[in-house]
């Protein structure tokens, strides 16, 4: 069922709450995790889109996304809810944490090691300690590759990439095991603020 058919009472136009099929997709990554009911998305003004190069940000409970992955998300397109994960995982760390995250994530996509978590895994760091764009990207290509929806997926690095191996899968060579990592995240995730 698309966004829009499932939450009929949810305003069009440029500023719009979560549906009831997003707070249902959401709830399999962060449980109640997250406060959905302040979660408004937001269609990015154009001046802005020209500035950031139309790329999605989040302020506090606020996801400002671009026009044609606003309209996407509003039809209930399958094909951006891995962005509304990456993003909600923002408004996780601004309900959890507060708004640091934003000059956090700044300096990371400037000068840090940016969206590239596998760097983080192969460091040994958990995913509390990566930066808010790691934790954000490793969340959604954990979301992408199905491992929300498949009991025994396992998750790791493959070179430079995430990968997700389904439970009658064979690991691929120069597969690494980095499953504890994302349970721990996952678990995180779902406490309470």
């Amino acid at each position: 069922m698309g966004a829009a058919a499932s939450n009929k009472g949810a305003p069009g136009g440029d500023k719009r709450s979560l549906s009831d099929a997003e707070v249902w997709l959401l709830r399999e990554v962060f449980g109640d995790g997250l406060d959905y009911k302040p979660v408004r998305l937001v269609r990015m003004a154009p001046f802005i889109a020209s500035i950031n190069g139309s790329r999605a940000f989040v302020l506090g409970n606020t996801l400002n996304v671009p026009s044609p992955d606003y309209d996407a998300m509003w039809r209930g397109d399958k094909d951006k809810t891995w962005l509304l994960v990456h993003e909600c995982v923002h408004v996780w760390q601004y309900q959890h944490h507060g708004i640091g995250y934003v000059a956090e994530s700044l300096w990371a996509q400037g000068f840090g090691d940016g969206y590239d978590y596998v760097k983080a895994l192969r460091a040994g760091k958990p995913w509390t300690k990566m930066n808010p764009e790691q934790q954000a990207q490793l969340i959604q290509d954990a979301f992408h590759g199905g491992y929300f929806e498949v009991p025994g997926v396992r998750f790791g690095a493959v070179g430079g990439k995430g990968a997700v191996l389904r439970p009658e899968g064979k690991a691929p060579e120069g597969f690494t095991d980095y499953t504890s990592v994302l349970v721990a995240a996952v678990a995180k995730l779902r406490e309470p603020a």
